[in-house]
């Protein structure tokens, strides 16, 4: 084998050694540390009841609105619907 054409080994181990790959490691495992405690930090349980809560209440809305105005809303669903078909048609 040449002697001046590294092995695969001996050009991991370079890379491995060099200042930036050693730097790159440092901040990669740096991050890795902030996005577990970030991660950890996260009440999903306590997330997941405020977004229940609020799809709920906007449900609500939307159901009372509907009855408040039955003929905007229909008229309102038509409109949207005729554009949305109208631009679906011309793709």
């Amino acid at each position: 084998m040449d002697s001046t054409i590294p092995s695969g080994n001996e050009t991991k181990s370079s890379i491995k050694s060099s200042q930036p790959y050693k730097q790159f490691k440092g901040e990669a495992s740096s991050l890795a540390d902030k996005a577990e405690r970030a991660v950890e930090g996260i009440d999903f349980e306590g997330s997941y009841e405020m977004v229940r809560e609020r799809a709920g209440d906007v449900y609500e809305s939307s159901v009372e609105f509907i009855k408040k105005y039955p003929v905007s809303t229909l008229l309102g669903a038509t409109v949207i619907g005729y554009i949305a078909g109208a631009l679906a048609r011309r793709r």
